[in-house]
């Protein structure tokens, strides 16, 4: 959860940019209020999803069938007598 600071940061970043967008005219403002308001979305919903970290989802509790498959095979069984 050491992330999350820094996308609450983003998001004051996206508030200074609309500040800054509102000082000009034309689609300079437009731009920069859409690049602002998204910037600001962005980092919100990231930092909902990373504090959350999907942990009702039950796909965290059964697993996606995935986990195991970096896994080298297992060795060949000795032979029998």
């Amino acid at each position: 959860m050491h992330g999350i600071g820094i996308l609450l940061l983003a998001s004051a970043a996206g508030y200074w940019v609309i500040e800054r967008a509102l000082l000009h005219k034309g689609q300079v403002k437009h731009v920069g209020l859409l690049l602002g308001s998204l910037i600001i979305l962005g980092s919100l919903l990231s930092a909902l999803v990373s504090a959350t970290s999907w942990s009702g989802c039950p796909m965290g509790k059964w697993g996606t069938g995935f986990e195991r498959s970096w896994q080298a095979p297992a060795p060949p069984a000795p032979p029998s007598r």
